[in-house]
């Protein structure tokens, strides 16, 4: 990548199929078959594994989207939803990403995207970032990832002058979904079928999760 994109991990969720804060549960990439055995990872807990990958694929800087002091980390700001103005229930991921996109704008003036990435799926693409930052020629343009033709809307590349729009959308329409307010924009959808098809799976019951961490062991 020419230059850092910044990235958040929406960790905002309630986890009601987890019955736990999923953002919060560690991860070890396999469980150990006896107490002694050794553990393969060192049980991030989830949230810090997908910011530990963002860095590792070049996003500086990584937040993490919570209020959740639990989950408070040196190197990866925590931003909790914005909630100045806004009447009615949780606005959902898209608040995450308004909060992710105000901070950079105040704090990291320079940054022209923000990539968004759910904390339940550390399994999606090594390639992530630097693919969607080449398929977005413009910084109007909304990349998205996708798979087998269907959209992946959680992970996507946003340009930071949509804040405006952002906010308003948020405010006054009442599809709050994330793919919603994207084709509403410059909407690009970027194809990573060449990937496994386990690569934005998502964790949301303890079935998932134990998938996740045998998957995790077999990758290098």
């Amino acid at each position: 990548m020419s230059e850092h994109i910044a990235a958040i991990v929406l960790a905002g969720g309630c986890s009601t199929r987890m019955g736990q804060d999923k953002a919060q549960m560690a991860i070890y990439g396999q469980r150990p078959a006896l107490p002694t055995d050794k553990l393969i990872g060192n049980g991030r807990k989830l949230a810090h594994l997908t910011a530990d990958k963002l860095y590792g694929q070049g996003c500086d800087p990584v937040l993490i989207n919570t209020a959740n002091t639990a989950l408070s980390h040196n190197e990866y700001a925590l931003v909790p939803d914005p909630i100045s103005g806004f009447k009615g229930p949780p606005k959902g991921p898209l608040a995450g990403i308004l909060a992710g996109l105000l901070w950079i704008g105040k704090y990291h003036p320079n940054h022209r995207q923000l990539l968004s990435v759910p904390t339940d799926a550390p399994l999606f693409p090594n390639d992530l970032p630097s693919r969607l930052a080449a398929c977005a020629q413009s910084s109007n343009v909304v990349a998205m990832a996708s798979y087998n033709g269907k959209p992946e809307p959680a992970f996507a590349l946003w340009p930071v002058s949509l804040t405006r729009k952002l906010n308003t959308f948020l405010r006054t329409s009442d599809r709050l979904s994330i793919l919603a307010f994207a084709e509403e924009q410059k909407l690009m959808l970027v194809d990573f079928s060449d990937h496994p098809a386990t690569s934005f799976l998502d964790i949301n019951t303890p079935e998932d999760f134990s998938t996740a961490e045998m998957l995790l062991a077999r990758r290098p």
